[in-house]
């Protein structure tokens, strides 16, 4: 997915998940013994293991879409355009670089890559180095070269298929001509060689195969599909005579060659273009095709039909809407045009499902069942229920009733949820338009288009009244939201009002009225807050607590598409029909960050960290993973409007905020306050736990028994005694050893420094040298102090006069805490023993309670401000 001209300073886009194949035939690569599926991405590739259908490895972006592909046994070749690229794995090599126009098909063989372009250029590469062997031009109007094969034993030749429907074998070492096939009055759109040798399968684009003689120039057999033109075919290799054909309407033909008839056919394995190869010596069919699909058939049935073995897929088509799963951070739910419900991991490829309907559709023929329209609006519920019943709901394009989904699963649930009957309008057009399910996962709240709104529970399927009265609304309902403590229920609609109701007696509390019809609306549940767009192309933020408009938004020229709230409610993320996406900061009323794509969003959301921005594209049919950059680097920003926020004059005091500045200000005002090391967790938070993270960490002592020596061994025991060092020797260089370790820890910086710091008072060096210190280094430098272990009492008491400074300057509060804390652990018992030394931890006791007393006011201030913006009237 290409950023166009302006690029966001908050999010990057990371890749695309849920796309699988498109149009693009794919190739297949074995490597000892597995095969592997390259399939084409827009501007990258896919690599795909047969035995699983798992996602090995994604290539990098490339200059523009990839249109053919090819392999060998070590490279993959991938042709953009004009160019053509060779890569080892995700390593690229080399550039194919010579084509005038666009490249439509390759092909290697042997030390060569065989590439024909839309003018009928062809041209022979050595694939080591790039160069080319040769060239053979032709004229469109003569001979249209469509596809290419090397015929097996036949060396130095090429056979060429056209769009006039003769074939011709050319010499490419002598370039020459050897022998023009007269063809059979269509296009030929694919040449593959049979297992035989001078036996080749042509298809062609009236729907006939032909199985050719090459040598005799005889056709063996002729099969024609009635599915379409003939793109693809494959024979089987494991003894038994089948041929499959496909078509580009993602029917599957199987022929019998022995009996030269059809044997069995697969109809819609594919929704639409369709390619098929067999897996060499085994009865297993791959096809992929233009519908996000990749499948693997077996042959195991007594008559020798193909049964589906595994698959793996995406949505068919644009997927149009997206949300995150309950609570979950990592999965997601996307609705396409044809009425599934998918799911998506954000970083587990593998977990990729579709809520299955087979089953569903069959119990609910009688009922009506809606799974086939496209779904318009979906709500889950958290995990908590998803093993006692069902907890996902969706409404359906021009349908009154809601179907339920299990997630458990992975299938439609059991219950279709129909509104009461004298709520349908005269004639039929009442449609279910939103919905909700509340946070305890009990009752579904569906507002329909007549302006009703019904609660159902979700373990009976039963209904269980109406809000309002008669109805919630005049027109329209657009968005139904609960809160987080099932206490409210907030309804949007066309009829320009957003009201609140409590949610169990199903009385209305209160109402807000806008200029125009809302037509969509988020809620963030931890914050109480809902943001609404409405069709005069402006969006609102609502504190549904007081039900008061405390921010607007008005910067759009076209039609809001959908609405995002950040994790922690502080952004609000819009996107448009001209393909921009804007960010604003909702305390500060204003536009941080706007960039655009090249394809319009259909539906975007926030994963419940913030980590990653989702998105879905009107001509894309994979969801957009954009990682925030705040996350990773957070760094202050400018806002880029200053006018794009009105709200009332109670709310202009907040104005001045700048919650993302990097001011620290002025001097006066930061020496009142109390700063951090700003060190990772990890350098003081187990100082006084590491003797228990060596223990648990030490390795299992292995048996150290000696084994009896044979008895021949004796004679060369004793006669390499006098080799061995003497123990006398062994304990003197171990003693030199322990008097040079001692004098270098006497010796250490920290030791120099302490020694000297009652003349210096210098604290910053000596935090400095402590700070630079790993957790273990800097327990020993503390053990060292003690008088046991070469110390002193001096030692002791500059530490703590050390302390006493750093605390009296409010800087570095927490690790010094966490130093104070394992000196004391360690060296206690000398300090109670020491007068000198009990009497300067007097002096610091008294120090740390007035650096608490400090911290204490601050941290209560802190919690004042914050409940006073909490309950603030704007």
């Amino acid at each position: 997915m290409a950023v166009s001209d302006n690029h966001s300073s908050l999010y990057s886009y990371y890749r695309a998940i849920g796309c699988i194949t498109n149009h693009v035939p794919y190739a297949i690569q074995v490597k000892g013994g597995e095969h592997f599926i390259i399939t084409s991405i827009g501007r990258t590739f896919h690599v795909y293991n047969s035995s699983k259908l798992q996602l090995i490895f994604e290539g990098p972006e490339l200059p523009s879409d990839v249109e053919c592909l090819a392999v060998n046994s070590d490279l993959i070749f991938v042709s953009c355009s004009k160019e053509i690229f060779s890569f080892n794995r995700t390593e690229k090599r080399l550039t194919f670089v010579g084509h005038s126009e666009r490249i439509h098909f390759l092909v290697t063989f042997g030390e060569f890559l065989l590439s024909i372009d839309e003018g009928s250029n062809i041209k022979i590469w050595f694939i080591d180095n790039a160069e080319v062997y040769t060239e053979i031009q032709f004229n469109n109007q003569e001979l249209r070269v469509t596809c290419a094969l090397h015929p097996n034993a036949y060396l130095n030749k090429i056979l060429l298929g056209s769009q006039q429907g003769m074939l011709q074998l050319w010499n490419i070492r002598t370039n020459k001509l050897v022998y023009t096939f007269k063809g059979w009055s269509s296009p030929v759109l694919t040449i593959v060689q049979a297992p035989a040798v001078d036996i080749v399968a042509i298809g062609l684009a009236n729907g006939s195969c032909i199985v050719h003689n090459l040598k005799l120039d005889v056709s063996l057999m002729k099969f024609k599909q009635d599915w379409g033109p003939t793109i693809s075919i494959s024979f089987r290799t494991d003894g038994v005579p089948i041929m499959a054909t496909s078509s580009p309407s993602g029917c599957i033909s199987f022929w019998n060659l022995s009996e030269g008839t059809s044997s069995s056919v697969l109809r819609n394995a594919h929704l639409g273009l369709c390619k098929v190869d067999f897996v060499t010596s085994q009865p297993l069919l791959i096809s992929g095709g233009a519908d996000n699909a990749l499948k693997i058939w077996i042959f195991d049935k007594q008559d020798e039909s193909a049964r589906l073995l595994k698959y793996r897929s995406g949505h068919s088509s644009p997927p149009c809407k997206v949300r995150s799963y309950g609570d979950s951070n990592q999965l997601l739910i996307s609705s396409d045009t044809t009425g599934s419900l998918r799911i998506f991991s954000t970083t587990n490829d593998a977990y990729l499902h579709e809520l299955s309907k087979g089953d569903g559709i069959k119990r609910n023929i009688k009922s009506g069942s809606v799974t086939a329209s496209q779904i318009t609006a979906f709500a889950s519920a958290d995990s908590t229920k998803e093993k006692e019943w069902d907890n996902i709901v969706s409404c359906h394009l021009g349908r009154a009733v809601a179907q339920t989904w299990n997630f458990r699963s992975k299938s439609i649930g059991k219950h279709c949820l129909h509104p009461p009957k004298d709520q349908l309008e005269i004639n039929n057009f009442t449609t279910a338009t939103a919905v909700t399910i509340t946070t305890c996962g009990n009752f579904a709240i569906i507002g329909q288009s007549s302006g009703y709104v019904n609660k159902f529970n979700m373990q009976s399927g039963l209904y269980r009244g109406s809000y309002g009265n008669p109805k919630a609304h005049a027109s329209s309902v657009q968005c139904v939201l609960s809160d987080s403590c099932n206490h409210l229920l907030v309804t949007g609609s066309t009829d320009k009002t957003l009201q609140s109701w409590n949610l169990h007696d199903r009385n209305r509390r209160s109402l807000v009225t806008f200029n125009a019809p809302i037509s969509m609306g988020i809620i963030h549940k931890e914050s109480s807050i809902v943001a609404v767009a409405c069709e005069d192309f402006a969006c609102y933020v609502v504190d549904i607590e007081i039900m008061r408009v405390i921010r607007s938004f008005s910067d759009y020229q076209n039609c809001i598409t959908d609405l995002a709230l950040s994790f922690d409610s502080r952004w609000l993320i819009t996107s448009s029909v001209d393909g921009s996406i804007k960010t604003w900061d909702i305390p500060s009323a204003r536009l941080i960050d706007t960039f655009c794509v090249e394809s319009p969003v259909t539906s975007l959301c926030f994963s419940p960290a913030g980590d990653f921005l989702i998105t879905a594209h009107a001509d894309m049919i994979g969801l957009c993973l954009w990682s925030s950059k705040i996350i990773f680097s957070p760094k202050p920003f400018v806002t880029l409007s200053s006018a794009a926020a009105k709200f009332d004059e109670e709310a202009s005091a907040i104005d001045s905020i700048n919650c993302y500045g990097n001011d620290a200000g002025n001097g006066k005002e930061s020496r009142r306050l109390i700063t951090l090391a700003q060190l990772s967790h990890t350098h003081w938070k187990n100082l006084t736990n590491l003797e228990v993270i060596r223990q648990h960490n030490k390795p299992k002592e292995q048996d150290t028994t000696i084994k009896k020596t044979p008895f021949f061994l004796g004679l060369w025991k004793s006669s390499n005694d006098s080799n061995l060092s003497k123990p006398e020797e062994f304990n003197t260089s171990i003693s030199k050893l322990e008097t040079n370790s001692t004098h270098r820890i006497s010796h250490s910086s920290l030791h120099e420094i302490l020694s000297q710091y009652p003349k210096t008072r210098k604290s910053a060096d000596s935090l400095r040298i402590m700070k630079s210190l790993g957790p273990s280094a800097l327990d020993f430098e503390i053990r060292m102090l003690g008088p046991d272990a070469g110390g002193s009492c001096n030692l002791l008491k500059n530490f703590m006069l050390l302390c006493e400074d750093i605390l009296q300057t409010k800087s570095d509060y927490e690790i010094v805490q966490s130093y104070l804390l394992l000196f004391l652990q360690v060296h206690m018992k000398i300090i109670t023993e020491n007068q000198s030394l009990h009497n300067q931890a007097k002096y610091l006791l008294d120090t740390i309670n007035q650096s608490w007393l400090t911290t204490a006011k601050l941290l209560n201030e802190n919690l004042c401000l914050v409940s006073y913006c909490k309950n603030l009237v704007l």
